[in-house]
């Protein structure tokens, strides 16, 4: 197919992704339990792929089933890091051939709103990207963010992990500016004044007027007895 990686690195181009979104249905798999991963492509339309995941505790069941996520991606520049048409870097009918978009977990991924036309957020904390933190595209990798936006609403909350655990029902994130190596991010979290178990993040450069990113989780919190 010539979509993974290396086969895109030569055609200078890479997979961005652009916003993804899961939701818990069940508790993570325990001890001794084996997490099965179903995983398909949606196809695209326009320039944006999207791909449906589904996760189950040992079996491929319904009865089983603990999570769904969706996810947006394009294609792009490795030197420009603009946008590709598709057509000039896969063969689009194998990619449909190949991609069921019949089945969706959610049907189109809801945009976020900066904090100008939302809820005023609240200062959670200030991030410097190491070195650890990149991709391959020398960019943070988008597992990061997640990480900081729970940081900053496990800081909102005043969480004390000693005794309180942070449980994420669901979780959407939007990708707006890559964040490159050493550059500072300001997270800050402000809760949902409609909605006491939903928390909005949003991560910001101190000098650029657009943020790196957007998140909001739903959640609970247990506290240890």
């Amino acid at each position: 197919m010539g979509i993974d990686n290396q086969a895109l690195l030569e055609k200078q181009a890479a997979w961005i992704l652009i916003a993804s979104t899961i939701r818990f249905f069940a508790d993570a798999p325990a001890s001794g339990d084996l997490l099965v991963i179903d995983s398909w492509s949606r196809g695209l339309k326009g320039i944006r792929f999207y791909r449906e995941n589904r996760y189950y505790r040992n079996q491929a069941v319904p009865a089983n089933l603990i999570g769904a996520a969706s996810s947006e991606w394009i294609l792009a520049s490795t030197e420009t890091h603009k946008p590709l048409r598709p057509a000039s870097i896969i063969d689009l009918e194998d990619f449909q051939a190949m991609s069921d978009p019949s089945i969706a977990n959610i049907e189109i991924i809801p945009r976020l709103l900066a904090s100008h036309e939302a809820a005023p957020a609240l200062f959670s904390l200030q991030y410097q990207t190491g070195y650890g933190d990149l991709d391959f595209n020398g960019h943070m990798h988008n597992t990061n963010y997640t990480r900081l936006a729970l940081d900053a609403a496990a800081r909102r909350l005043d969480l004390d992990p000693g005794t309180h655990h942070l449980l994420v029902e669901a979780f959407h994130i939007q990708f707006v500016a890559e964040t490159g190596y050493l550059e500072t991010l300001q997270i800050t979290a402000s809760p949902d004044p409609t909605n006491p178990q939903s928390m909005a993040v949003e991560g910001r450069f101190p000098d650029r007027p657009d943020p790196s990113f957007l998140a909001r989780l739903d959640y609970r919190v247990r506290q240890y007895q």
